[in-house]
């Protein structure tokens, strides 16, 4: 059964374009709006919702591998990232085109974890509904080492129930890993689609 829609906002030109394209095919452009919608949720389902984690072993070998992640995804993607404005990478990221949406003050990450990741996570996915993401995260790495690697996790696995469009990149500083149980290690191995190996400027695909 057919609907009534009604579409506000759309631009003189474009609705121009709309009639006289259906003049021209003999349909209606009801229809051609009808393929637009179908093609844009068709989209919406293609794009990826990854989760990666990526174990540096120096702080070069992350900066290039960040290099590389936008290099490689272009400008189609909205690069964003979130952290303690102390971190190394997140002052990098700044002077290299990333959108840094870190909530401040960013202590309140400590005793309000829930509400502020999950106020993070509502930034990168309404971003999402107009490109895909890449995200470079390194509230989960903070908690791990300031507060505990079951905290951390309880972050990741909170992600994985509201993903959005995009790749988020989880980056751990190997000399962390090992204030983790082989528990907590195994955990939040399992918590990400990919584990990436960052060393000496190479990048490995662990799991």
């Amino acid at each position: 059964m057919s609907k009534t829609l009604f579409v506000r906002g759309i631009r003189s030109s474009t609705h121009k374009k709309i009639n006289d394209e259906a003049n021209k095919k003999g349909i209606t452009a009801a229809s051609i709006l009808e393929d637009a919608f179908e093609k844009w949720f068709k989209d919406q389902k293609d794009l990826p919702k990854k989760h990666f984690a990526v174990l540096y072993s120096d702080e070069q070998s992350l900066l290039n591998f960040m290099l590389k992640v936008k290099e490689a995804l272009g400008d189609e993607w909205l690069h964003v990232c979130f952290g303690p404005s102390s971190h190394f990478a997140i002052k990098f990221l700044e002077k290299h085109g990333w959108n840094n949406v870190t909530i401040q003050p960013f202590s309140q990450v400590q005793k309000k974890t829930s509400s502020y990741v999950k106020r993070i996570f509502d930034l990168r996915s309404k971003a999402a509904k107009k490109k895909p993401v890449a995200s470079m995260g390194f509230i989960t790495e903070h908690l791990a080492h300031t507060n505990s690697f079951k905290k951390a996790n309880w972050v990741e696995g909170s992600y994985n129930n509201c993903r959005s469009a995009g790749i988020a990149f989880c980056p751990y500083d190997t000399k962390y890993m090992k204030e983790a149980t082989l528990n907590d290690k195994m955990e939040m191995f399992g918590l990400h689609d990919k584990v990436l190996i960052v060393k000496k400027m190479m990048c490995l695909n662990w799991m």
